[in-house]
């Protein structure tokens, strides 16, 4: 529990911890959620628009409307519903780091980020959040 708010992302982020290959590095397994998210450099005023396309214990890999340059440091917001009939709301905020950019082969797709999860906090919201 961090702030208060039960760590229903820290559930979600263990589930990958493990080792799935023997004798190979563990991977960690990846979700297939699709929550909006902000995202910005650090340092940075202006939040960008995002949405996630799949999320893990050490990640996130997003669609974004603004790329960003491997190693930039970012800071990365989503607010998703804590227990399960979600009942409170919690934005969970990310320090990262971008690893990995991919431009879209066509424009029909939009361009995305994957970052790497340095450190991540809950913090109590009262805001619904966006579908």
């Amino acid at each position: 529990m961090t702030d208060g708010v039960p760590t229903a992302l820290e559930w979600l982020l263990a589930m990958g911890e493990g080792d799935f290959f023997q004798g190979a590095p563990a991977r960690a397994q990846r979700f297939d959620l699709q929550l909006p998210l902000r995202y910005r450099a650090v340092g940075e005023a202006a939040w960008h628009e995002g949405r996630t396309d799949n999320i893990s214990q050490t990640g996130v890999f997003f669609s974004a409307e603004w790329l960003m340059a491997v190693d930039t440091q970012i800071e990365i917001s989503f607010v998703t519903l804590v227990g399960l009939s979600g009942e409170t709301v919690a934005e969970i905020i990310c320090q990262g780091e971008v690893v990995r950019m991919v431009v879209p082969a066509t424009m029909d797709t939009q361009p995305g980020l994957a970052a790497r999860i340095l450190d991540y906090r809950f913090v109590q919201s009262q805001l619904a959040p966006v579908v």
